[in-house]
């Protein structure tokens, strides 16, 4: 099956699911991949790694390998941040 996003939708991919960080309310976070955006959504890109609130997520019926993926609204406050992708340091060495 291919989900496809509306608006301001995201699909995320589980990366980990168990919880990874504990909130000031006892929920479990949770990091996960973006896989497909809707057209409005500005903050997170396919392939970018967010951590996220699995409570009150939405989630799509199972799919290849069993995997089932979250869809959250951008504007929802359940997206925390992001990794950051750090650009390789290039290191040069004299002689």
């Amino acid at each position: 099956m291919t989900f496809i996003p509306f608006h301001d939708k995201i699909q995320i991919k589980p990366v980990e699911r168990k919880g990874i960080i504990e909130s000031d309310t006892a929920s479990l976070l949770e990091k996960g991949e973006v896989i497909a955006i809707g057209r409005d959504v500005t903050f997170v890109s396919p392939g970018d790694i967010i951590f996220f609130d699995a409570w009150g997520c939405l989630s799509t019926p199972e799919g290849a390998g069993g995997i089932k993926y979250w869809v959250v609204t951008e504007s929802s406050g359940v997206i925390l941040g992001k990794e950051a992708k750090l650009k390789s340091l290039e290191v040069k060495h004299e002689q």
